[in-house]
């Protein structure tokens, strides 16, 4: 019989598994905007004020076009309400409209004064910021390849405990941890703060994500030979 041209190929395995994660910046951000307006005399009039509040927020996102990735805006809704009981329809009767913009965010380190103009327009009805990562951002690789490395030192660890080495890999994969292995974390931060009293600007931060990764691996390992 011809000799295994791969000595290794029947020798033992070990095999493990590994996790890391990094916690980096968020580089992408959303907020979202809900203006309404309400009047006693007809529907006509709710939306003429819900249009003239509409006109205010667009010049605002105009003037920072620059930093917004996309835009978009929902139907003006227009309905009856009292003041009494909703239910009953008791009380005077009054018209809101409404109307909600959903903002992506392309700059993040601009996004604090546009949220600040927001919030003297619309206190009430400014959400967010809502804060993510790329998909292509680098953590991911990073986050995978610190994973590998750890995998590696646990490969070589419970081999020495064992008398043995480690001689080749076998193969290496995700686990089945999210996309592609990782998940980002921390998808979302709540409101940037309170409504000041005063009005002062507020000061915002991208909130950390933590971006994580997790592999398996398998490796050929040996029994460790000392010459004489």
């Amino acid at each position: 019989m011809p000799p295994d041209p791969d000595p290794t190929h029947h020798s033992p395995v070990v095999r493990v598994s590994s996790h890391a994660q990094i916690d980096v910046p968020a580089d992408r951000a959303s907020l979202s905007l809900q203006l309404s307006s309400a009047a006693r005399s007809s529907p006509l009039d709710a939306v003429a004020e819900l249009n003239t509040q509409r006109q205010a927020a667009q010049a605002v996102l105009d003037r920072f076009a620059a930093i917004i990735r996309q835009t978009s805006v929902g139907r003006n809704t227009v309905y009856e309400t009292h003041a009494g009981d909703p239910a009953s329809r008791t009380g005077p009767p009054q018209w809101r409209a409404e109307v909600g913009f959903n903002l992506e965010i392309a700059d993040v380190g601009g996004i604090a004064a546009l949220y600040n103009e927001l919030r003297r327009l619309a206190p009430e009805g400014l959400g967010g910021p809502y804060w993510s990562l790329s998909e292509d951002h680098p953590a991911h690789n990073q986050a995978r390849a610190a994973a590998v490395r750890s995998a590696v030192l646990r490969a070589r660890e419970m081999a020495a405990a064992a008398g043995t080495e480690v001689v080749s890999l076998d193969w290496l994969a995700d686990s089945d941890a999210g996309d592609v292995g990782m998940m980002a974390k921390g998808m979302m931060a709540g409101s940037a703060g309170e409504m000041d009293p005063f009005g002062s600007d507020l000061e915002i931060e991208p909130a950390p994500q933590t971006v994580s990764a997790s592999v398996r691996a398998q490796y050929r390992i040996r029994p460790v030979t000392y010459g004489d």
